[in-house]
């Protein structure tokens, strides 16, 4: 409990300077740590994997930042072997692995927020 506590201080602090782009990182890292991966990113352990992501997202205001920021410009890459490419698919299944360690009510806002993210459809 005291890593996600001190992991979202540092990426609420990391989002106070503006740096969209290192949050992304420090959840890319943290995907390393929980998941063995690639290419599928199946959670290190079922049940905490999961629920770190979730807890992460519903106490952060991160998936907001990912949506409206670093998602829509990787989403616009050239390639799919495009590094940005490579890391907004990376992020997706991080959120989606996060989205389904949610309730159902707690899941609402945050999947609503991850569809509407600019050139989703397009990326997919």
């Amino acid at each position: 409990h005291s890593f996600r506590l001190f992991f979202a201080k540092l990426l609420a602090s990391t989002l106070c300077v503006g740096r969209a782009e290192d949050v992304a990182r420090l959840l890319l890292s943290l995907q390393q740590a929980l998941f063995k991966g690639p290419p599928d990113y199946r959670p290190a352990d079922p049940v905490t994997s999961n629920a770190c992501i979730a807890w992460i997202l519903q106490r952060t205001k991160v998936l907001t930042i990912l949506t409206r920021e670093v998602l829509p410009k990787a989403f616009r890459a050239e390639t799919v072997h495009d590094p940005s490419s490579q890391q907004a698919a990376h992020l997706l299944l991080l959120c989606c692995a996060g989205l389904d360690a949610c309730s159902d009510a707690d899941r609402h806002e945050p999947l609503a927020l991850l569809l509407s993210a600019p050139h989703l459809g397009e990326f997919l």
